[in-house]
C-alpha cells in the first residue's frame, strides 16, 4: 500500500512518461536510471514472461498432445 502511493505521489509530482525510470533519473542520476531500465529489460520482465510461458504449457498440455519431452529420439545415446 505505500509503494503504490509513493509511486501515485511521485507521478503527480512528476508529470512524465518513463514511470520509475524517470523518478530514479530525477533522483539518483542518469546511470542509475540506466542500469535499472537495463535490469528490468534483462531480469525484472524477462522472469515475468518465463512465467507465463510455463504457465501457458501447461495448460496448452491439457489440449494438445505436447509428448516431445518424453520422446527418445533427442536424448543422447
Amino acid at each position: 500500500m505505500a509503494g503504490s502511493l509513493s509511486l501515485a505521489e511521485l507521478g503527480a509530482a512528476t508529470p512524465e512518461a518513463g514511470g520509475v525510470y524517470v523518478y530514479l533519473r530525477d533522483a539518483y542520476g542518469k546511470l542509475a536510471a540506466f542500469l535499472y531500465g537495463w535490469a528490468a529489460l534483462l531480469v525484472i520482465e524477462s522472469g515475468g514472461i518465463a512465467t507465463l510461458a510455463v504457465a501457458f504449457s501447461i495448460y496448452a498440455s491439457t489440449f494438445f498432445r505436447l509428448h516431445l519431452l518424453n520422446e527418445s529420439w533427442w536424448q543422447a545415446r
